[in-house]
């Protein structure tokens, strides 16, 4: 069906760019691009003098003043490619998305107008994310030497947000003759679904601490696990006098919380799945292993990044997984919210 590969690159699209984004983040390349050319800025500088204005431009920038300064061309391209790769993909997001929905449009192709509404919601959606990109970017050019973390949670949240929606809208797409519906009466039911967006929604407070963390570079202050600085709680680190604000703006605390809501992740979520497995049905429960796999290899990846000083392979693995887990549950919102899987 045609309507099911265009929901299926795109959803590949939208992974492949969260872990774009990851490395982009972790090798310090978001801020090489120094300007918004949504459509000069599709092939990358193809001349020496081109190189050589696009190097220009950066070193005028706080992150070469403050970090990089001295930076030979040849470090300089690497950092380039992948804010280039990064934008390139973003691009083809939209460009899918919008000419997908197009054609199938004018073909007449859609199941019905609802999926069809919701995708061009969806499209609407992927080309907002561009300008929040863009907003986060502008942040780490004229101040500072790296973007604002805050900007940052938007622009990853929003991400995922986008990789659900599409997810979940693509699963509307299955013949109701391919499920069978899952015995459970509409009180059980209520429950599971309590338990589910409480699940989401301590995994969707985790996310926002993890840009958090990644942004203000929060992780490199106490590469050890379980204990910081050899306490549980960095009491000495603290700053004095913030009060309730030490929970945003303070990156030891930030560390520590994030720390924490991963243990709380994995206790909410290893609730909700035991729940939730005690359904028999195949399809439900195959969903649930994969999700409690998931999640233990997030936390497991979550300690080895700390612990190994943020390399850039478990770094983006752990952000990857965290899109993995995004679609898992996105897939279970679905049985939670029809009654079938």
């Amino acid at each position: 069906m045609c309507v099911k590969r265009y929901f299926n690159l795109v959803i590949t699209l939208v992974f492949t760019i969260i872990w774009v984004g990851g490395v982009t983040r972790l090798t310090g390349s978001g801020l090489s691009i120094t300007e918004w050319q949504l459509f000069t800025g599709i092939l990358p500088p193809l001349s020496d003098s081109a190189w050589e204005l696009a190097f220009q431009k950066y070193q005028t920038i706080p992150q070469y003043t403050l970090i990089n300064e001295g930076m030979e061309l040849s470090n300089f391209k690497i950092i380039y490619f992948w804010e280039w790769f990064h934008r390139l993909v973003g691009r083809s997001i939209g460009l899918v998305a919008f000419i997908g929905f197009a054609l199938l449009s004018f073909r007449g192709l859609w199941p019905s107008k609802r999926i069809r509404h919701k995708t061009l919601i969806g499209a609407l959606m992927i080309a907002a994310q561009g300008a929040i990109g863009w907003y986060m970017v502008k942040s780490g050019l004229n101040q500072g030497t790296s973007v604002s973390p805050y900007r940052l949670s938007i622009h990853l949240s929003t991400a995922f947000v986008i990789l659900y929606y599409w997810t979940r809208l693509s699963l509307d797409l299955r013949p109701a003759s391919t499920f069978s519906p899952l015995q459970a009466s509409s009180r059980d039911l209520y429950k599971l679904r309590v338990l589910f967006y409480t699940s989401l929604s301590v995994f969707a407070l985790q996310v926002i601490y993890g840009a958090w963390v990644a942004g203000m570079k929060a992780g490199y202050a106490f590469p050890t696990y379980p204990l910081m600085g050899g306490e549980w709680f960095p009491w000495s680190s603290v700053m004095e006098g913030k009060g309730l604000l030490n929970l945003s703006i303070n990156p030891i605390v930030i560390q520590w919380v994030h720390r924490w809501l991963g243990v709380a992740v994995l206790l909410v979520c290893g609730y909700f799945f035991k729940k939730l497995y005690n359904f028999d049905h195949k399809e439900v429960r195959r969903i649930i292993l994969l999700l409690t796999c998931s999640l233990v290899a997030q936390f497991a990846l979550g300690i080895a990044t700390l612990v190994y000083g943020v390399p850039v392979l478990l770094g983006s693995l752990h952000q990857l997984n965290a899109g993995i887990l995004v679609f898992l549950f996105a897939r279970l919102s679905f049985f939670l919210k029809t009654g079938n899987p």
